[in-house]
């Protein structure tokens, strides 16, 4: 028959030790992985998408969706790209301390935010726009402001364009989207639609329509537009890897992408 032994002062002070170290390795790395998890929030870098509708939406698809993801796939920054309406976007990010928007003029900073564009980084030129009137079908293309005395023009939601020209007898009338935005312009609910090119053509081709009367000659306005963030040391990392990334592979594919889809190539 086999007695156990009772623990001696000496055994028993070993399984105190034994256990204490075990207790200390499991501390240790509870306080790695804590620290490791607090590194990376930190460099997490939240970059708020404008959804619009069919060129960028918020099931991650359109055509500035794709370009997003060519230009950052590949990059070691921490992405949280978060897909938001138009408008929530814009005052999100006016609201936030570190993050970034996208797509977005660096030229439109001041007049969207009364901030001195020095707040602000920004990445390389991703996509360029031009913006102008668009006519009812039928219908001569505006070329001169006194023809929007009395008319309807449709804006995107959060446009300041209303704020600009609220001394001028225009009716403006916000869209959420932008293929409601052109079907108002289809059901004659407006005598024009504010929209941007190469982006409104691709909404009409996608109703079966062509593009509606405009002149080519006189833009609205002409932007760049890429990854605006605020100015802080994390964002000016990311966005010096997005450039060399950029120059070095993703600009080529986009290109490639810009072709397929007709649009003018990046220089």
């Amino acid at each position: 028959m086999h007695i156990n032994k009772p623990y001696t002062l000496g055994s028993l002070s070993g399984v105190i030790l034994l256990i204490a170290l075990v207790l200390a390795s499991f501390l240790n790395v509870l306080a790695d992985e804590r620290q490791t998890e607090g590194q990376q929030t930190e460099d997490r870098i939240t970059v708020y998408g404008t959804a619009w509708g069919l060129t960028l939406s918020e099931d991650g698809t359109g055509l500035y969706n794709a370009i997003f993801n060519i230009v950052t796939r590949e990059l070691d920054s921490t992405l949280d790209y978060s897909i938001l309406p138009h408008k929530r976007a814009i005052a999100t990010f006016s609201k936030d301390k570190e993050s970034c928007i996208y797509p977005f003029s660096p030229n439109l900073v001041k007049s969207h935010y009364n901030q001195a564009p020095s707040n602000y980084l920004h990445g390389p030129t991703l996509n360029k726009v031009a913006a102008y009137f668009f006519s009812q079908y039928g219908e001569e293309p505006v070329n001169k402001f006194s023809d929007f005395s009395g008319k309807r023009i449709a804006v995107p939601i959060g446009s300041n364009m209303p704020k600009v020209w609220a001394d001028r007898n225009i009716t403006f009338i916000s869209a959420s989207d932008e293929t409601s935005k052109a079907r108002m312009l289809i059901s004659k609910r407006v005598d024009y639609v504010s929209g941007t090119i190469p982006d409104i053509a691709i909404v009409f081709k996608q109703l079966g329509m062509q593009l509606p009367p405009y002149d080519a000659s006189t833009p609205n306005v002409a932007a760049s537009l890429t990854i605006v963030c605020k100015n802080t040391p994390n964002n000016q990392k990311f966005l010096d890897e997005l450039n060399s990334h950029f120059h070095a592979h993703a600009k080529n594919e986009l290109n490639l992408l810009f072709t397929v889809q007709g649009l003018p190539l990046l220089k």
